[in-house]
């Protein structure tokens, strides 16, 4: 994660292999990731929910959350990516990424599907071969993808979640509510009526990260919002954030970030 937001953009098309699940090794990041699947099936989990993705469907995952996509094992997927900041699109563009973060999961009309399509691959192409005004011409094109996006009805939520992965979205739910509290594997493994390993495996599988490192990323990501915010001394946030004392908040908080909490809001003071 950045402390000053700046204005970043990558453009890329994938093909996940067969004997491919995932291929994402970080699991948040600061930069918002635009991701139309052009064919084969994905298992997407974002911010605590767990979506099918289909051929010709779009996920959004706004800057900082927890992600993976899991694909299946007996078919080729093939991916078109955008990742961008918000300085890259521009702040006027952020009431409708704000749309999308709300719905997450689209699915595309069979006309804005091709239409967005041309404008991913020319996107790509600008991204490639970067020529003169080759980030203008990009952003320009990010932009009208945006807007196609933002026009799309919205897909209605799939309940074919299996048990498992219903666990897993009440755990991630239950941690991004109660993070102030004590929490451990243990407690989430006995209130959801698991032993211990298995939660673990069974948290782990769909959310791509531990249980322990899944409650710091939230801990984390909430005492961010409050140092934005500038609510409270570094001890107070630490303690409002579940951290058991402001020495260790610190510790894990520079370890993640790169700069100590108290950097952080002077450096967005400064902003």
């Amino acid at each position: 994660m950045v402390q000053n937001e700046k204005s970043y953009l990558k453009v890329e098309e994938t093909t996940i292999k067969d004997d491919e699940t995932s291929i994402r090794d970080d699991h948040r990041h600061s930069f918002h990731e635009l991701y139309l699947l052009l064919d084969g099936h994905a298992r997407c989990f974002i911010n605590n929910e767990i979506y099918n993705v289909e051929e010709g469907e779009i996920a959004f995952v706004w800057q900082g959350y927890i992600h993976k996509m899991t694909y299946n094992r007996k078919q080729r997927s093939r991916r078109l990516l955008v990742y961008f900041t918000t300085a890259f699109i521009g702040d006027e563009y952020l009431p409708m990424l704000r749309e999308l973060k709300n719905q997450r999961h689209l699915r595309l009309l069979p006309e804005a599907f091709e239409y967005v399509k041309s404008l991913f691959y020319a996107m790509r192409g600008e991204y490639s071969k970067k020529e003169d005004y080759h980030l203008l011409q990009c952003q320009n094109l990010l932009r009208q993808i945006i807007i196609c996006l933002c026009r799309q009805p919205e897909l209605q939520r799939q309940a074919d979640v299996g048990q498992n992965e219903r666990i897993v979205q009440d755990a991630a739910q239950f941690v991004s509510v109660h993070y102030a509290e004590p929490l451990s594997l243990g407690d989430l493994a006995r209130k959801f009526s698991m032993s211990d390993s298995h939660f673990s495996r069974t948290f782990k599988e769909y959310t791509g990260i531990g249980v322990a490192q899944y409650i710091k990323l939230t801990r984390l990501r909430a005492a961010e919002k409050l140092l934005l915010n500038k609510t409270g001394s570094i001890t107070d946030i630490a303690l409002a954030c579940g951290f058991n004392n402001s020495n260790y908040f610190i510790c894990d908080f520079k370890k993640h970030y790169g700069i100590t909490p108290l950097q952080f809001a002077i450096n967005m003071r400064k902003g």
